[in-house]
């Protein structure tokens, strides 16, 4: 598997974030440079916010910075769709090898499968 195919079978798209405001709960409205027009924001969850460093309290985020996103249903609102970050990364390199070294291990997992199951 490629991450190309990785991304085309999970329905992901590699966003560079360029600009957003934190909502009044603390998570983060992404305005992506590949969806600038007419598209919802990147809803970006507070946590993973954090895990960069970044809070609405210290107003300290850097730009751009890199991200995956799908729509997918929200959790609390069965039906309702939006637009949302699977994975944060503070630079589109960072994100790149995240996502190599993610393949890479689905495809040592893949061979470890095949192989106890032909060894069987």
């Amino acid at each position: 598997m490629t991450v190309e195919e990785m991304l085309k079978e999970e329905n992901l798209e590699i966003l560079t974030i360029v600009a957003g405001r934190f909502s009044t709960a603390g998570n983060f409205l992404g305005i992506c440079k590949e969806k600038e027009n007419g598209h919802d924001p990147l809803h970006i969850y507070k946590a993973q916010m954090e895990t960069l460093g970044w809070s609405k309290e210290l107003d300290n985020v850097e730009f751009p910075f890199a991200g995956l996103g799908r729509w997918q249903e929200v959790a609390n609102r069965p039906g309702s769709m939006r637009f949302t970050a699977t994975r944060v990364c503070k630079s589109m390199d960072e994100l790149k090898m995240s996502l190599e070294n993610a393949v890479s291990l689905q495809n040592q997992i893949s061979g470890i499968y095949k192989y106890s199951n032909i060894s069987s």
